[in-house]
């Protein structure tokens, strides 16, 4: 899909007329876009060095020059050789890689769940013990005035039997008396409500306390079921990229120099999981599947299969589609758009990972997102529903 195939086109073969209008199309298509730099802050040299072969998979990767893919015709004017297809993930491994993708986002929705359960778990816990203290003191105080009031009546009892006897009428001795005795009654009732309500604020702050404890182990709980479906995405990521990939990618190099990768759409996920089970599938320029692909056919069609309609070519999906912000986190389902005329395509899977249709004679593979010059990425975004 490169200005290269005008040369290819003028031949005037009967067979490749449908080539010739595919080529001017993506020549004006490309005419409209500019490249954009790449959505993380690492710069990309040009030329592109020689890749460094991972430890993985021994001898480095064939040099293919990273140009763009040539279009229907070899170098010699003859088409292109057709790959023998190559091996390819089982089913059960692409639904393995989405289904821990997706328990990714839903553990994400779950951890922020439980730790706002566990703030609120811990700040009821903490008015409960406040409460519970000052129930505490309230009783304390009581006490402290019935203990008072019962010695300086001891204290006090010679005296009172003594202006009982002193008094003018042992009426008033005796109505003095009951006062007193009503006033000790009061006092000690209320002791004894307060310490019914210090106990019940005591076993509410215990089991506010129990709660909070609960709460705070449901959130490392939640924490160690993330972290080992992440190891798991981490393990089958580099063990695809072994087995499928061009010996380019590197585990974890993404992550050292961009941002972190946002949050997996359901949507995009299943256009990912259709872009890796076609892996292995030849190279042919201008087919779009389901077992021959050219790069631009294979992004269309994986979103085609998440139920979203993208433009045909590289260019269009590069003119017409939204663009990710430069420095913005990438997510899996992103298509990143090679070179300044926007003439390679591939499907991004997270990592610093892409799955793309390089070129005629190889097959649908993994590679690294930074193999060839990007010129930036676009992000198909499902259409919103009917009413």
């Amino acid at each position: 899909m490169t200005s290269s195939f005008l040369g290819t086109c003028r031949r005037g073969s009967v067979g490749l007329i449908a080539a010739a209008v595919l080529c001017s199309s993506a020549v004006l298509g490309a005419g409209t876009a500019r490249a954009q730099p790449l959505p993380v802050p690492v710069p990309v040299p040009s030329p592109v060095p020689s890749p460094v072969p991972s430890p993985s998979a021994g001898a480095a990767p064939p040099d293919e020059g990273l140009a763009p893919p040539t279009g229907p015709l070899g170098p010699d004017g003859e088409p292109a050789a057709v790959a023998e297809p190559g091996p390819a993930p089982t089913a059960e491994a692409v639904r393995e890689w989405t289904d821990t993708a997706l328990a990714i986002v839903e553990g994400e929705a779950r951890l922020t769940a439980v730790r706002d359960t566990a703030v609120r778990l811990r700040q009821d816990a903490a008015a409960a013990v406040a409460s519970a203290d000052a129930g505490r003191v309230r009783q304390e105080v009581l006490g402290d005035l019935l203990s008072g009031l019962a010695q300086a009546q001891y204290l006090n009892h010679g005296m009172v039997q003594l202006a009982a006897f002193l008094s003018s009428t042992p009426e008033q001795s005796l109505e003095r008396w009951r006062g007193e005795r009503l006033s000790d009654d009061a006092l000690a009732d209320r002791y004894h409500d307060a310490e019914e309500v210090r106990r019940a604020r005591a076993q509410q702050a215990d089991l506010a306390r129990a709660a909070e404890s609960a709460g705070a182990e449901e959130v490392h709980r939640v924490e160690a079921d993330q972290g080992g479906l992440v190891q798991r995405q981490e393990r089958m990521r580099a063990d695809l990229a072994g087995r499928f990939g061009d010996g380019v990618w590197q585990p974890g190099a993404y992550r050292n120099s961009a941002p972190a990768d946002g949050r997996t759409d359901p949507v995009a996920q299943r256009a990912v999981a259709y872009a890796l089970s076609r892996m292995g599938s030849p190279y042919v320029w201008g087919a779009t599947g389901p077992t021959e692909f050219d790069c631009s056919g294979l992004t269309s069609k994986a979103w085609e299969a998440a139920g979203v309609t993208v433009p045909r070519t590289s260019q269009e999906q590069w003119a017409q589609l939204p663009r990710v912000p430069s420095g913005a986190p990438l997510r899996p389902g992103d298509l990143v758009v090679y070179f300044e005329e926007a003439t390679h395509v591939g499907l991004y899977v997270g990592d610093g990972l892409v799955v793309h249709a390089p070129r005629p004679g190889t097959v649908v593979r993994l590679t690294a997102l930074q193999r060839m010059p990007v010129a930036g990425v676009v992000r198909p975004e499902p259409s919103p529903p009917r009413p």
